[in-house]
């Protein structure tokens, strides 16, 4: 359902491809190295990978894959970075060298992918562990960029326990998903979560009452599906409909009675991104979600202020 996507000021047409974020898990990890000095060995490690990642984009049709530098293997990935797509790019298939911040001091607080850097080291910076214990600084100066920003895996660490869509508990957000996402947002510094990774209900949760709000942020053997019509995140109408390939119009007959924002979903499978719909110029306000947002700040703070940083990062990895 992707059809294109903005990125260094440039629109990308996927309509005919996919998009792929390839994780460049290089095994001389900074653990190992935790200098930016290189051996012959280690350079020509990240040289053949760089060189594999071309034959994989061709051969799954994608039209644009971001290989992801994170943080073991950094200071070897980050050699293929220039700021720009790869040379070894095409005109059908652009891949460009971006960030995860995984294995950072910021990771406890969720992983980020970070799209279009033109620079790879956080200012004043030559270690990771000299890089900020905690997300917003690194998402700012991804904005300073003109970058994509947002959450890896978001559900971990999200989930209460309930299937229900949106859930009113609160979650334990303990672990690298979209955790801090709850305090990052209102400052407008992340365009997207990736989803479909853990249950659906712990992406969809922390996104629906974001959303009711008035928060804006994006999200991708029978052969009839249920496509619903969802309403400030509750389900108010559905259509059978054949998926056999071809494109179809769906419609729904729904009068809503107060601003709200409404999108098309597949359960599990495919959700489009909200559509605001204002009525008498009045915001968008869910009770419920205000008030499972303010609760989730204080329990996303309880796990993050002052955390054991290292500890978490290691568990989480664990997770992963």
């Amino acid at each position: 359902m992707i059809g294109q996507l903005e990125r260094a000021g440039r629109i990308v047409d996927a309509a005919n491809g996919a998009i792929s974020l390839l994780n460049q898990r290089v095994i001389m990890s900074a653990a190992v190295n935790p200098e930016p000095r290189l051996t012959t060995a280690a350079f020509l490690i990240a040289e053949a990978l760089a060189r594999i990642y071309p034959s994989q984009v061709k051969g799954e049709r994608l039209a644009l894959a971001s290989v992801l530098t994170w943080g073991p293997g950094f200071y070897t990935q980050k050699l293929n970075f220039t700021g720009a797509d790869s040379p070894l790019s095409t005109r059908d298939a652009l891949m460009p060298y971006d960030l995860e911040v995984s294995g950072f001091p910021s990771s406890h607080g969720g992983h980020l992918v970070m799209l279009g850097m033109k620079a790879m080291d956080y200012p004043g910076t030559t270690r990771i562990e000299q890089w900020p214990s905690s997300n917003a600084p690194v998402l700012r100066w991804g904005r300073s960029q003109d970058a994509l920003n947002g959450y890896a895996h978001s559900g971990l660490g999200l989930w209460s326990g309930s299937n229900e869509i949106p859930y009113m508990d609160i979650p334990p957000f303990d672990s690298i998903g979209a955790n801090d996402f709850i305090a990052t947002l209102p400052e407008g510094l992340v365009d997207f979560m990736n989803i479909a990774n853990p249950p659906p209900a712990t992406e969809l949760t922390i996104w629906r009452h974001t959303l009711n709000v008035g928060l804006r942020a994006r999200i991708g053997d029978s052969r009839d599906v249920r496509v619903e019509l969802v309403v400030n995140g509750r389900a108010v109408d559905q259509r059978r409909v054949r998926a056999d390939g071809s494109v179809r119009a769906v419609t729904f007959d729904y009068r809503p009675p107060s601003s709200c924002w409404a999108a098309v979903r597949v359960l599990g499978a495919a959700h489009t991104n909200p559509i605001w719909i204002s009525i008498g110029d009045q915001p968008i306000r869910v009770r419920r979600s205000a008030k499972w947002r303010r609760k989730s700040v204080d329990q996303c703070w309880s796990q993050k202020n002052g955390a054991d940083t290292r500890g978490r990062i290691a568990r989480g990895s664990r997770a992963l």
